[in-house]
């Protein structure tokens, strides 16, 4: 079975939590741990020198099935099927511009048309508007427009570099990473683009905001502390409090549903682990424990599973693990790799992407009869990344 290059994966993968090549020079990217020749990658060129790497304790799993099988029982009703949108990046026409289509794979409408790169998409929560960031005027900006392909508007002006704009849960607004002031630090602003202020103020990076579910908290990633770890802030930028401690990296901070805690990767035992961290106790549970790499995690609106990638057969595919760390079951099997896993709103249904020897395919599945539906294929990027639009 093949195994993707460590470079290209992490091209793929990174959709959610890189700053883009288009968005960052060399030195000011901010990777956050992402995989590169099996180490972990400094940020803002400070020293993030990990321990020595431990051997990780090798628990024995069950067999596991070497086919796709059912996830959820089999019911005498029909299955519900997947609704909605998938909007995506794609480099069909020579750069990446934002699509739109049915979760069939039918109605592909192409939204934005420009000759720069348009990236990091995020849907707003009443799902008629995309925010994205773009460099078609020549520097990264944050933009946003309807879903119909109208309403085109850009939010910030800056000649420093905006990017990985996220809505709040109640739309309000929208917060987003800038190295406007020379270093990577977190913004806020109105989703109107009115009233940016600046929520982190530290020489050291921080960045890959990500809102709690109540839209009380910003869980971001930084180095203040010498290496990447999880902190919490108020919506304001007060209080900043620090959630993990690890001497090695800990990033890609995911949220459970209920907001009680948050699952990430981390390196600390020589290698990235996907673990799990209580917000009002700090406590942290271990759920992965392999000699390969788990990462690209994404946290069930039920609650009840977490997906993720990992190489450990050989080739990445994908895999589902409940918040405890039991129940741990293979749902990909192909030869190609399959990587960022996007559960659907109801959390029955998962998208993601397949890397053919290059050519990028989008998938879904349901977790009753755990078989792959190819919904578009060749999407012509390494920079793609899915969101689902209600």
């Amino acid at each position: 079975m093949k195994y993707i290059d460590k470079k290209i994966f992490t091209a793929i993968v990174v959709s959610s939590f890189l700053f883009l090549s288009a968005c960052s020079g060399t030195s000011e990217v901010l990777v956050g741990a992402a995989i590169e020749s099996n180490k972990p990658i400094q940020e803002t060129e400070i020293s993030n020198t990990p321990e020595e790497p431990k051997t990780p304790e090798i628990i024995e799993f069950p067999d596991i099935a070497s086919e796709p099988t059912p996830i959820l029982d089999p019911t005498t009703t029909p299955y519900p099927e997947a609704k909605g949108m998938l909007a995506l990046v794609s480099r069909l026409e020579g750069n990446d511009d934002i699509y739109i289509m049915n979760v069939d794979g039918s109605g592909k409408l192409r939204l934005t048309y420009d000759n720069g790169d348009d990236q990091q998409p995020d849907v707003s929560p009443d799902q008629t508007q995309i925010v994205f960031s773009s460099n078609r005027e020549g520097n990264c900006d944050i933009y946003k427009i309807n879903i119909d392909g109208s309403g085109l508007q850009r939010l910030t002006v800056d000649p420093g570099k905006d990017a990985t704009p996220k809505w709040s849960p109640d739309g309000n607004f929208i917060v987003f990473t800038s190295f406007r002031d020379q270093n990577w630090e977190i913004y806020r602003m109105d989703a109107d683009g009115g009233n940016i202020i600046r929520l982190t103020d530290h020489d050291s990076g921080d960045h890959d905001p990500r809102w709690s579910p109540d839209g009380s908290t910003i869980a971001f990633v930084s180095n203040r502390a010498g290496n990447a770890d999880i902190y919490l802030m108020n919506i304001d930028g007060s209080n900043p409090v620090r959630l993990t401690s690890s001497i090695a990296a800990d990033s890609y901070p995911v949220w459970s549903p209920d907001g009680t805690a948050i699952a990430f990767r981390s390196w600390r035992d020589g290698n990235p682990e996907i673990y799990t961290v209580d917000i009002e106790t700090k406590s942290e549970h271990r759920l992965t424990r392999s000699l390969t790499d788990d990462t690209c995690i994404a946290w069930s609106p039920l609650g009840t599973w977490i997906a993720f990638c990992s190489d450990r057969t050989g080739n990445w595919d994908l895999w589902l693990i409940h918040p405890d760390g039991g129940g741990l079951v293979q749902i990909t099997f192909d030869e190609a790799d399959d990587v960022d896993p996007l559960w659907s709103p109801d959390g029955l249904h998962i998208a993601w992407l397949n890397d053919n020897n290059g050519e990028i395919n989008l998938y879904i599945n349901n977790l009753s009869d755990n078989q792959p539906d190819l919904l578009t294929s060749d999407i012509e990027s390494h920079n793609c990344s899915i969101i689902w639009v209600q």
